[in-house]
């Protein structure tokens, strides 16, 4: 849809009668943005790829920021195009002929309270360094409500930790009602340090000591590890089998607990984790005819002489802790013998998992990922969570995000 024909007015129009939850101004903007303007928008057709891509190099110079082991234009096709649902989401802003702008937002399944719904997460936007500060940016926001409306798509997330970003998306945008904690493990802090410099480092080092410290006597003096097992002994996954598809489908459905937790399901896992496109994960998993769990490990060698590991991705039968430390504890090993000096994770503040982290020697380096949701039929869905159901019913981790950060942010230890 573009903004520059009475027929895309009209659309605009029957829009914003049939979701009179979505603010009007939005709508009004829209319409009005085609009087005279140097610039069009538009979504995304079969072919466009060949100038979004570049755009997205120069914009972020040098994207993805992670070692795909694809090109970018493979690894845009599957990200964007290749999705297990099907759907074209992104939208550009053309100036003439010419793509100088981009919005790009992939479809997901999200289970909110006890329904799954369609919705997206918005991943990468940039504009050409010459055509900004002209308002290109927002109305590509715009442009992205209506791919996501045009699709009966009403739920939208997105997540930053740039101050900047953060300051300005609170000022229009409602934050998830649950933090989410980022922790990490690093063997040796100087070691990180001196690969990733950051402000007052001698600040930095000194804190992460002490709370490294105060977590160690704290597991001690609780005598409450977690429980472990040898009869539980993950595997590695490289395809999917019929048995593993049945398998990892019936733990998203026997999964009841979680009142916000994004799509885990075999055709997920298979497009955003098996696919070579995706990048370099593996998983490992356990089952049997009880219990069953999984953990996705990568790890993102943009920085050469620097990997960094990450649990991506984390979920077990509920109340078995025993298979989540054994999972943990597994990917450690992994990372371990890798030589890998930092592994971060992301999971809901509080979450029972998080406890068995600290176990492993996590700390939550408490440098906040905002995550920010928009409703535009039905406002009250996602904010209805807050109050209503504990941290461990929320499920978040870099499996919902669509890069493995390889830059440092000023730890807050």
């Amino acid at each position: 849809m573009s903004f520059n024909s009475s027929t895309n007015i009209d659309i605009l129009k029957d829009t914003r009668t049939r979701f009179p939850n979505v603010n009007p101004l939005l709508f009004e903007f829209n319409i009005s943005a085609d009087l005279g303007s140097e610039f069009t928008y538009r979504g995304y057709k079969a072919g466009d790829e060949d100038e979004i891509v570049p755009l997205l190099v120069e914009a972020f110079n040098g994207w993805p920021k992670m070692d795909c082991g694809c090109s970018p234009m493979d690894h845009w096709r599957w990200k964007y195009l290749d999705t297990p649902y099907r759907m074209e989401l992104s939208s550009v802003a053309l100036h003439g002929e010419k793509i100088v702008g981009v919005g790009c937002q992939y479809p997901t399944k999200i289970k909110i309270g006890d329904e799954w719904l369609m919705g997206a997460y918005a991943a990468d936007l940039a504009v050409q360094q010459k055509y900004r500060n002209r308002g290109i940016s927002r109305k590509l926001v715009e442009q992205n409500v209506l791919q996501l409306l045009s699709n009966k798509i009403n739920h939208v997330y997105f997540v930053t930790s740039n101050p900047y970003l953060i300051r300005s998306y609170m000022e229009d945008y409602p934050e998830f009602p649950y933090k989410i904690a980022n922790m990490v493990r690093i063997r040796d802090i100087g070691k990180h340090l001196k690969h990733l410099p950051v402000k007052r480092p001698n600040l930095i080092k000194i804190g992460y000591q002490i709370l490294k410290n105060f977590n160690t006597v704290k597991n001690y003096l609780q005598q409450k590890c977690p429980e472990t097992s040898s009869e539980y002994k993950p595997k590695p996954i490289h395809s999917l089998t019929h048995e593993l598809t049945s398998t990892l489908d019936k733990l998203q459905a026997d999964n009841p607990r979680y009142k916000f937790i994004l799509d885990k399901g075999s055709e997920f896992l298979r497009w955003r984790f098996l696919d070579p496109r995706s990048g370099s994960y593996l998983i490992f998993y356990h089952y049997d005819k009880d219990d069953s769990g999984y953990i996705v490990v990568g790890v993102n060698r943009i920085l050469k002489d620097y990997p960094i590991g990450y649990i991506v991705d984390i979920l077990a039968t509920p109340g078995r802790t025993i298979i989540v430390n054994n999972l943990i504890k597994k990917a450690l090993e992994y990372f371990d013998g890798l030589d890998i000096n930092t592994v971060s994770c992301l999971i809901t503040k509080n979450h029972p998992y998080e406890e068995v982290l600290k176990h492993h020697g996590f700390l939550d380096s408490r440098v906040r990922l905002f995550l920010f949701t928009l409703e535009y039929e039905n406002k009250s869905v996602i904010a209805g969570l807050s109050g209503n159901y504990s941290p461990g019913e929320v499920h978040f981790t870099y499996a919902g995000i669509d890069s493995l950060p390889a830059q440092t942010p000023e730890y807050a230890f």
